[in-house]
């Protein structure tokens, strides 16, 4: 590897000149927070001192370049040599694990982060609050799972004072790795058709095909993933076939779509679901979730008949599965969607009549939802310390959201002006309009301010969708803070939200139109579960 001295954007940038493969790639982006310029048509990292001898570690045989570009003086070259060879001997004293004061060292391992600390009785009682933590003798570190609430709970443990020894890989370069979405050859280009309805496109930059998709109005550049992404039909399949025909490059398709929604198979004797069937539910539009709930269930199906031949399955033979089921013990909801699955084949993909069978379907378990005390929001609320989770349950709570609902929030959703919130594609793909709590706007505009989203209005720590776990997460903590032993989900703010509204006197119809409820009978079970009046009705006992 060859390495000069640039000035890009007004900034001292280090040059590395050498051909990364996609491990090398990963590395340079993690270890050296390395970026891509496509002006120097190079990779480039910070000028710092520690960057040198992370240079000389990685790369031993490493040489100063005679400089391509102006910028690189003798001067500059003879300065970048001294600096290179400097940084070599400091490097105990900037990379030690071990802290010297009450500053925590955070190392990201894997999916787990290893956390370096003086020894303290108070710090470790802290620490072993912490839900999967344990102390790596081996290691001689604090061991616990990675993600947000946990990072968010050292930094409250530790005032603020850690430092993070090393940048994680992304869960798309992770993945992207694993699967070798890479593209080594300039002649190649990948398209992996995805679960969400999008598809993203892989190869090595070339200049024609660079700006085809800069064309594209539908196209969006990844950052993260380093690949195009855009919607899936066959109109931008035939554009960017032919766009790579005309280059006289070779298109290679891989469809995670099917991987990902057809379950494994539990045996090697086992019938695989057929074709028709996943193609039918996609044509239909069905969610990525139904899809795979509905060929899961129809997997066990065919896995517990054992038979090639589908169609020749009798209505008897169903039901006789059907009492298998009752047998094993599950649940209703999952036999009603067992019966749905099998229902849809039949139907749906080979057209027999509705007649062909008839299944005798479960009593539904008329179960009421727990609900929240305002008393017990307020405490809620007032037990999470840091901004962003704050203003994440607050939300939730204040508009009757669900948790998808929020991860896929938009900034331009928010319309500050008229109080309201745009939901868009919600359960069962419908749009609506909730309100928004003027209370909870300054710490918006203050979370905005200080976090700075760039598309999602809660962004995970290195970008897209906030993680659905660490939501969770956040408020199994504020419970446990707030010392609430009531069983609660983040669904379970929503189901609160609707009753605290119908308490407060607001017509049951427009509780329906928060919530996005299709039929009013889904929003009267908050009246069952109401304490409104309740304070006017006396116990038989207290007349005795």
């Amino acid at each position: 590897m060859e390495v000069s001295k640039i000035n890009h954007r007004g900034e001292e940038r280090i040059k590395l000149m050498f051909h990364p493969n996609a491990a090398e790639k990963l590395r340079i982006q993690s270890d050296l927070d390395a970026k891509w310029s496509q002006t120097h048509a190079a990779w480039h990292i910070p000028y710092q001192k520690q960057h040198f001898f992370t240079l000389k570690k990685l790369y031993p045989e490493l040489k100063v370049a005679n400089g391509e570009s102006k910028a690189a003086s003798a001067k500059n070259r003879l300065r970048l040599k001294q600096e290179l060879e400097e940084g070599a001997k400091v490097h105990h004293k900037t990379y030690s694990h071990h802290p010297t004061d009450d500053c925590c060292n955070i190392l990201y391992y894997g999916k787990q982060l290893l956390l370096f600390v003086l020894p303290h009785p108070t710090i470790t009682l802290q620490l072993k609050s912490i839900k999967g933590i344990y102390f790596d003798k081996e290691k001689k570190a604090w061991r616990l799972p990675s993600h947000e609430a946990n990072i968010a709970l050292i930094r409250q443990i530790f005032n603020q004072k850690v430092r993070f020894l090393n940048q994680p890989l992304s869960a798309e370069a992770t993945q992207r790795l694993k699967k070798g979405y890479f593209v080594k050859h300039p002649k190649l280009a990948k398209i992996v058709i995805g679960c969400s309805g999008n598809m993203e496109v892989y190869f090595l930059y070339n200049k024609d095909l660079y700006n085809f998709f800069k064309k594209m109005r539908c196209a969006r550049w990844n950052a993260d993933a380093k690949c195009w992404s855009l919607p899936h039909t066959e109109e931008n399949l035939h554009a960017i076939a032919t766009a790579c025909e005309q280059l006289e490059m070779r298109v290679e398709k891989i469809n995670e779509r099917h991987k990902k929604l057809i379950p494994k198979q539990k045996n090697s004797r086992s019938v695989l679901i057929p074709p028709e069937y996943l193609e039918k539910l996609q044509l239909k539009r069905y969610s990525p979730n139904t899809i795979k709930t509905y060929c899961s269930c129809f997997q066990d199906f065919i896995d517990h008949m054992n038979r090639p031949k589908l169609s020749e399955i009798t209505e008897e033979q169903i039901n006789e599965y059907l009492m298998h089921l009752v047998s094993r013990n599950v649940s209703a909801s999952y036999q009603n969607q067992a019966i749905n699955a099998i229902k849809f084949y039949y139907e749906k993909v080979l057209g027999q009549e509705r007649i062909y069978y008839q299944i005798v379907r479960p009593f539904k378990d008329k179960k009421l939802p727990s609900v929240l005390s305002i008393e017990e929001i307020k405490a809620i609320i007032s037990a999470i310390d840091n901004l962003k989770h704050r203003c994440i349950i607050q939300l939730i709570y204040s508009s009757g959201l669900r948790i998808s609902e929020l991860i896929n929030l938009r900034i331009s959703d928010i319309d500050k002006n008229r109080k309201q919130i745009f939901i868009r594609a919600g359960k069962g793909k419908k749009d609506r309009q909730t309100v928004l709590s003027e209370k909870l706007l300054p710490e918006l505009r203050a979370y905005y301010l200080e976090y700075r989203p760039s598309e999602f209005l809660f962004e995970g720590q290195f970008g897209g969708t906030y993680s659905e776990r660490s939501i969770q997460e956040i408020l199994k903590q504020a419970m446990r803070k707030a010392n609430i032993r009531k069983h609660a989900t983040v669904h379970t703010l929503r189901h609160s939200f609707a009753t605290h509204l119908l308490e407060a006197g607001t017509d049951l119809r427009y509780i329906q139109s928060l919530l996005g409820h299709s039929s009013s009978k889904t929003t009267e079970v908050y009246t069952h579960i109401t304490t409104k009046g309740f304070d006017q009705i006396k116990s038989p006992l207290d007349q005795i």
